[in-house]
């Protein structure tokens, strides 16, 4: 990426990668690789101080250069499967991250079970020893950069139950035949969410509230990433 082209995705990537990292606002993030070493290094160098980062460790063939790099120092923050091979070897600053949305193969499948459990870690982590928890919330944790329009558009809440654990409501389009009128699609989901939602008054996100205005002013987002519907 240090030659990329400017003006290409990747020179923008760099760019704005370089600014929230000259940021002393934002905590400085790696991914655990087997170059790690090296980027410890540089970083290193830039003058930033390993106890303030914050690491991802989630593939347990990388426990090793992991330990090797902070055998003498930890992350302030290392995100971790809630596994025991991780607990065991990742010492301090323990954050869960879990992958807790069940993933569909097509979006008209969450039709087949509309309402369902998401995470109660929020409830358990300090009790399970860590500092903290995370989740890659209705994205789940496979990175899909494409798409293509979607046989079928479904839309996805996370909500506080009485409870106080995570459910999450699904809102499918009915019109699924073809791929055609992915806009009419997209507003026979959100029809749904907004009668929903009169009933069950949830916390009004920016991200909820901007949908419902979709539903109120009968437009249409686009879709940059869209699921499987084959």
């Amino acid at each position: 990426m240090s030659n990329a082209k400017e003006g290409s995705k990747e020179h923008n990537y760099k760019e704005t990668f370089k600014a929230l990292f000259e940021n002393d606002h934002v905590i400085q993030s790696m991914i655990v690789s087997v170059d790690i070493n090296e980027r410890v290094d540089r970083w290193i160098k830039r003058g930033r101080k390993p106890e303030g980062w914050l690491v991802v460790n989630n593939n347990r063939a990388l426990l090793p250069w992991y330990e090797k790099v902070f055998q003498d120092f930890s992350p302030k923050y290392t995100l971790i499967p809630d596994k025991n091979a991780f607990r065991r070897r990742v010492l301090g600053g323990q954050v869960m991250l879990e992958d807790k949305f069940e993933k569909q193969a097509r979006n008209k499948d969450y039709e087949n079970n509309t309402d369902e459990p998401f995470s109660e870690d929020h409830l358990d982590y300090i009790e399970d020893d860590y500092i903290g928890f995370s989740d890659y919330s209705i994205v789940g944790d496979e990175y899909i950069e494409s798409g293509f329009a979607p046989l079928a558009v479904a839309i996805h809440i996370v909500y506080f139950r009485e409870d106080g654990s995570l459910w999450v409501k699904h809102f499918v389009s009915d019109s699924n035949e073809d791929f055609s009128d992915p806009a009419g699609k997209f507003y026979e989901a959100v029809s749904k969410l907004a009668e929903w939602y009169k009933k069950n008054p949830i916390e009004l996100t920016y991200g909820l509230e901007t949908l419902l205005e979709h539903y109120k002013n009968q437009t249409y987002p686009g879709f940059q990433i869209c699921s499987n519907d084959s």
